[in-house]
């Protein structure tokens, strides 16, 4: 990983130093006065910030504190004491350096800070892992029944607000035990992580794909109504069989799919638990017609 660096300072000659130490070292460095530095830091982002505070410079230190807050501040400067290094680092600097400074100490002093932000970034990284495992399902990769009440719940406030329309798919993959029974359970989640990949690659970024459980997903779809909900589902329907029509699993055949849609507005429906279970009742009344078919519960 090449770590940026800022160098903030209006010694030039003293700029020209530092950057040729930190990039002879194999960092990115970028070498700025504090005009020049406060642009930089507006529009770039940096794991490390090397300055020296002038008269008057409090407002780039705010800058850093409150718009960057994960890079690391280092402060250098000739003007020592121990009242400013303590008002430093309760200000929020990783570390404090005082001029004239060994290029060892000074190039030990950018190692630990980058090896803070290597921790940091992995810190993060595991936090967002952690994150997204609690809310997908971990056979398909899509969201789990638990977000989906979650994001139900919030799409359910959001037509109350803004009465827009959102429409609710159900479905169900047809015969899906028969397929377990006969090729096992392996065979079987093969078809589900596919079908779930296919039915991702038909929805739109604001659409919500959940698996609601066992053989069963579930499609919420902001701003769709009831019509435009039907042409999706006919969409995924023709996605799947194009998808496994190289796919044969003798009496099986290719997995369909049967689809039950609810749709608001609709004055039947009072709150977000009605709306999935107006979609299960239409997916009921596909699965009883003779599957493989889309209902709309009216």
């Amino acid at each position: 990983m090449q770590y940026s660096i800022l160098l903030i300072d209006n010694d030039e000659k003293y700029l020209r130093h530092l950057k040729g130490l930190l990039t002879a070292e194999g960092y990115k460095a970028t070498a700025a006065d504090a005009a020049s530095g406060q642009r930089e830091l507006e529009t770039g982002y940096f794991d490390l910030i090397l300055i020296e505070p002038e008269e008057g410079s409090a407002s780039i230190l705010d800058f850093i504190q409150h718009n960057h807050p994960e890079s690391l501040t280092i402060i250098i400067t000739g003007r020592a004491s121990v009242e400013s290094a303590i008002n430093a680092l309760r200000n929020g600097a990783y570390d404090y350096l005082t001029k004239p400074i060994r290029e060892e100490i000074l190039m030990q002093a950018v190692k630990r800070a980058c090896e803070r932000v290597q921790l940091q970034h992995s810190l993060l990284e595991a936090t967002r892992r952690l994150q997204l495992m609690v809310i997908t399902d971990s056979l398909t990769d899509v969201y789990n029944q638990r977000y989906f009440q979650k994001r139900l719940s919030e799409e359910f406030d959001r037509n109350k607000r803004y009465a827009q329309p959102l429409s609710c798919i159900m479905i169900d993959v047809d015969s899906f035990k028969h397929l377990n029974d006969t090729y096992g359970h392996m065979e079987g989640d093969k078809v589900l992580k596919k079908i779930a990949d296919t039915i991702k690659n038909s929805i739109r970024n604001s659409d919500f794909l959940a698996r609601y459980g066992g053989d069963e997903f579930v499609l919420l779809l902001p701003q769709t109504n009831a019509s435009r909900a039907y042409l999706l589902a006919e969409r995924i329907q023709q996605a799947v069989a194009s998808d496994f029509s190289q796919v044969t699993y003798k009496e099986y055949c290719t997995p369909t799919l049967s689809l039950g849609i609810s749709s608001l507005p609709n004055p039947d429906i009072r709150d977000e638990q009605e709306l999935v279970a107006m979609a299960d009742k239409a997916l009921y009344e596909a699965k009883r017609s003779g599957r493989n078919r889309i209902e709309i519960c009216l």
